[in-house]
């Protein structure tokens, strides 16, 4: 009998994230400031609405990347389980 450990490969896959982002006008200044606050350190500014949605929007897909790679390895799943699929 054979005692070979068989390993499966990482699967990489894209999941669309929902976060929720709060925008404030700026009447002393001017414009508008954002941030999301499940996402550390994300802030940012814009003149109009457009700007700032736009400019949040940037902010988020630059910050999580840099989140999942501070996730400590005892929070991330050993290997995937069907119900992280649904």
């Amino acid at each position: 009998m054979s005692n070979a450990v068989t390993t499966t490969p990482p699967v990489a896959t894209d999941i669309a994230v929902v976060l929720t982002g709060i925008i404030r006008a700026e009447p002393d200044v001017g414009g508008y400031s954002a941030s999301i606050p499940a996402l550390p350190g994300c802030h940012t500014q814009g003149e109009t609405l457009e700007e700032v949605r736009a400019n949040l929007r940037e902010a988020a897909e630059d910050g999580l990347p840099s989140l999942m790679m501070t996730v400590s390895p005892a929070k991330q799943p050993k290997e995937p389980r069907e119900d992280y699929f649904r």
